[in-house]
């Protein structure tokens, strides 16, 4: 700190410039961190019995997520292996491909080894 001080006694704005980078960069570095935590603790809105139009969708509705379903003990669908998906894009029948009944879902952290979250439902092809 004392260097910032004297230069900007001496009226050098560029030593200002480069410690204002340097928070922005930390800052930076810290928010992702942040948001991941709060994505390992991702709760599926999911239960019961729904659709094959229904949208799997999870809060933090902002994390962007691994999408699997089991069926059988296999897994049918997954959708994000690399960058996640957002909450409410996919519908059950586009993750268990047109499948229905007892059906496993999970969600990941993309990177991490264990689910935030799983749950089991009901895939029917009608609501009712």
């Amino acid at each position: 700190m004392p260097m910032l001080v004297k230069a900007y006694a001496n009226g050098n704005g560029r030593e200002w410039f480069r410690a204002g980078i340097a928070l922005l960069f930390l800052v930076g570095l810290f928010v992702p961190c942040a948001a991941r935590a709060d994505c390992k603790t991702a709760k599926l809105n999911a239960s019961g019995t729904i659709s094959l139009e229904s949208k799997v969708s999870w809060r933090p509705a902002t994390c962007k997520l691994v999408l699997q379903a089991y069926q059988r003990n296999r897994l049918v669908g997954e959708y994000g292996k690399q960058a996640g998906v957002a909450s409410g894009t996919i519908s059950a029948g586009q993750l268990t491909g047109g499948m229905t009944g007892r059906t496993e879902l999970k969600i990941w952290v993309p990177g991490e080894p264990t689910p935030a979250d799983a749950t089991w439902v009901s895939v029917r092809a009608d609501n009712k």
